[in-house]
């Protein structure tokens, strides 16, 4: 292969396509204009940045999809086994929005932490949701979903918690009819749907603000005032950051208040 500068014919490339001669030339004029860029950089930001990935939970494979770059340069970077970087992948990783957990990326069987889930189920079933109801939902077994309930399994299938979410969603501002299911939840002291923080429902450390078991109007009250705040505000043509900072709330809860609107 020749080199590609123009006017080259010369064989024996070094870097970047080109002879050594084309590019010592090359290197010198981008060093005197201050144009030059190195191939390989300090991998150290890249290396805490797929450390951060890693710490939520992530697998080599996922990091990999999202950035480009394989699993098998990604293991060795974060190990510290390499002392430098090509510049296109360090600017691959860097580049990558780093999620907010690994349950924004899990898919299918990938397997995530089950809290979340057992927490949403547990709330529904303390406000008065069966649980064989629950499970017919799912599509799941009475069986598998009491060990779920129960705090038995540490994790589940991305697909199963996607599905018990949407479940919550659908079902988290109406009461189920079940006493027994609500005395359940009392006596273990599960928290209702209403006392968990949407954003931090899934986060082990978080804890429900407790509330008294009131009437239905005094406990749907103040969310079904904001769903249709939001219903206004929307029409008026605000941003959904504009009505997240009028109603201080997140974004992601408006988002979820219009969808439920």
């Amino acid at each position: 292969m020749n080199c590609n500068r123009p006017g080259c014919t010369r064989g024996g490339l070094l870097k970047r396509g080109m002879c050594g001669s084309c590019y010592q030339t090359w290197r010198n004029r981008q060093h005197a204009y201050g144009r030059f860029q190195p191939m390989n950089v300090d991998p150290a930001p890249a290396r805490e940045y797929v450390r951060k990935f890693r710490d939520i939970g992530m697998s080599w494979k996922t990091i990999a999809d999202l950035t480009g770059v394989t699993h098998t340069q990604l293991k060795e970077l974060a190990q510290g086994r390499t002392t430098k970087i090509r510049r296109d992948n360090a600017e691959k990783i860097l580049n990558t929005r780093l999620p907010a957990s690994r349950y924004e990326v899990a898919v299918n069987n990938d397997l995530v932490p089950a809290i979340g889930a057992t927490r949403r189920l547990q709330a529904l079933m303390a406000n008065g949701w069966a649980q064989t109801y629950l499970a017919e939902r799912l599509g799941i077994t009475n069986s598998r979903i009491s060990e779920l309930v129960h705090s038995q399994r540490e994790c589940v299938t991305a697909e199963r918690y996607h599905a018990i979410r949407q479940l919550f969603d659908e079902l988290q501002l109406s009461l189920g009819t079940c006493t027994y299911a609500r005395n359940l939840g009392i006596k273990h002291g599960w928290a209702l749907p209403l006392e968990w923080d949407e954003e931090l429902i899934d986060d082990p450390a978080a804890e429900p603000v407790r509330a008294r078991r009131r009437k239905k109007d005094d406990v749907l009250g103040p969310k079904l005032e904001r769903i249709e705040k939001v219903r206004e505000l929307t029409a008026k043509g605000l941003t959904t950051r504009q009505i997240a900072d009028q109603l201080k709330v997140t974004p992601r809860q408006i988002v979820r208040d219009r969808s439920a609107a």
